[in-house]
């Protein structure tokens, strides 16, 4: 009596004979052709999958890019902060915090004085007034300001 089972960890159509009188069929040629077929059979549908998912990527693309706008979108704004384009960077500086990476010395160490001078420079520079009004920074927080040689100014404030 021969009986036909299906064996389908991975693989359905993958069937062997499993009893002629006593005797079984051979386990590793068996095993053999399994995994083969399981193999291909996994590829495949991998392979569909890739396929499907890059025309479904493809198709929606530009519904995901949103209407066209000037504005910056509410989520580029949680991911890359506010994008100011006024040629000024405003960087915040934290007192009693041990982490100063590429700070320069005369932020890190400021009097009373240099802080002053810089107050006085932010204030006379129209543009540097307009970046701290638009940032809401207060001008009696400027520490230092400093312009670079691309002519970008750069405001470290507390």
């Amino acid at each position: 009596m021969i009986a036909k089972e299906s064996i389908g960890a991975c693989c359905d159509d993958v069937t062997y004979l499993s009893r002629r009188k006593n005797s079984y069929v051979s386990m590793e040629k068996f095993a053999a052709t399994r995994s083969t077929a399981c193999l291909a059979a996994s590829e495949d549908a991998a392979m569909k999958k890739i396929a499907a998912f890059a025309l479904a990527l493809f198709a929606l693309a530009p519904f995901a890019a949103g209407p066209a706008s000037a504005e910056q979108s509410e989520a580029s704004k949680f991911l890359f902060g506010t994008a100011y384009n006024d040629n000024v960077d405003a960087i915040q500086v934290q007192g009693f915090t041990a982490h100063h990476d590429g700070l320069p010395m005369r932020v890190l160490a400021a009097t009373r004085a240099s802080m002053r001078a810089a107050q006085a420079k932010a204030q006379n520079d129209p543009e540097v007034l307009r970046a701290l009004a638009v940032r809401k920074i207060a001008l009696h927080n400027v520490i230092d300001v400093s312009t670079d040689f691309t002519g970008s100014k750069t405001v470290y404030y507390r």
